[in-house]
């Protein structure tokens, strides 16, 4: 049987009720003036956010690139490539770097790095005569994902979207 409402304010409190019992039949119900549910439009808004917040990974390491040249190597410029966005719920979405790109052989042929931490936090090596030569034996970090971060909380965009870095 159907519940009857009676006036705005019983409608009202019935919508938030059932938002707050986790009800999503009434999120597609619900339409902005566009004609979009509530929830294609969040999607949408979640969706564009990623991508911004992509678009300031990629910028923040294309300012780590543009900080110097290296000598003792040449740059494939994967790490760039492999930011990815990826939609995980109709609340929820993922950016994160490819795996496949974003690992990095030593010069040395001692294994790979997973270059997003190490150009983020900095390394620096134990031993070995190179291990005083700044950006080859130690760095500091970048900070870039933090910096790419701070880019998107000041952005509108993020207005109403939490980040959680899990870093």
């Amino acid at each position: 049987m159907a519940k009857q409402i009676h006036g705005l304010a019983e409608l009202v409190a019935d919508v938030q009720s059932r938002i707050r019992q986790g009800d999503t039949s009434i999120m597609n119900s619900l339409r902005g003036k566009d004609g979009l549910s509530y929830s294609a439009t969040r999607e949408k808004e979640l969706q564009d956010a990623a991508n911004a917040l992509k678009d300031f990974l990629t910028q923040r390491i294309a300012n780590y690139y543009s900080s110097y040249s290296p000598v003792m190597y040449g740059r494939t410029g994967g790490l760039l490539n492999s930011v990815l966005v990826e939609m995980t719920s109709l609340d929820s979405a993922k950016v994160y770097f490819n795996p496949g790109q974003s690992y990095g052989e030593s010069v040395f042929g001692q294994g790979a790095g997973y270059k997003p931490a190490l150009i983020n936090e900095g390394w620096a090596v134990s031993s070995g005569n190179h291990k005083d030569t700044y950006r080859f034996g130690y760095y500091g970090g970048f900070n870039f994902v933090e910096l790419a971060i701070g880019d998107a909380k000041n952005n509108d965009k993020f207005k109403h979207i939490d980040i959680e870095f899990n870093g």
